[in-house]
């Protein structure tokens, strides 16, 4: 056999053996319509014990979001995030709107508190038994207790500026014996 023989020869069979390599290495596939993966579970953080990142989520339930908002039909779905001396949770509905936002600060909520309540147009609130002030502005209420801060943020259901003071308040009010 020549040169030109023994290079067709070699690459046929390299040829082989890379068809046979992704035969047997390829994906098994499945036969018929593709299968739904499953949904998700959605976390409720109850427990007492809150690591850093869930430490907003633990300032409200899920039901008690849902029962202010007026809309239990839509839910309220935790979701955490943040570190340890800023924590945010955000309730969402099943249709993934924001129902409530809750932002925690702690250490530092003293500080954080002051710069909140030197905002133009805070307007301070008197009967939660704690400091706290509202930021039309934003829509949030911030509340201080200890040197923790709360600021709560109602969402899209809150239409009007009446109605996000109204949710907050009644919001702050479950929340601040948490804090």
């Amino acid at each position: 056999m020549n040169g030109t023989g023994r290079l067709v020869t070699s690459l046929a069979a390299l040829a082989v053996l890379v068809a046979l390599g992704i035969f047997v290495l390829r994906p098994t596939s499945n036969v018929g319509p593709p299968q739904p993966s499953p949904s998700p579970t959605p976390t409720v953080f109850t427990s007492p014990a809150a690591t850093p990142s869930d430490a907003a989520c633990r300032l409200l339930t899920s039901d008690e979001v849902r029962n202010v908002d007026g809309n239990p039909g839509l839910g309220a779905l935790p979701g955490a995030s943040g570190t340890d001396a800023n924590a945010t949770c955000i309730y969402t509905t099943g249709g993934g709107d924001v129902a409530v936002r809750t932002d925690l600060t702690n250490p530092g909520g003293g500080a954080a508190f002051a710069a909140a309540r030197a905002k133009p147009g805070a307007q301070p609130e008197t009967d939660l038994g704690v400091q706290a002030v509202y930021d039309p502005a934003v829509g949030t209420m911030y509340v201080l207790k200890g040197d923790a801060m709360a600021a709560i943020t109602p969402g899209f259901l809150a239409d009007t500026a009446e109605l996000k003071l109204s949710l907050a308040q009644a919001l702050a009010r479950l929340l601040i014996p948490r804090l």
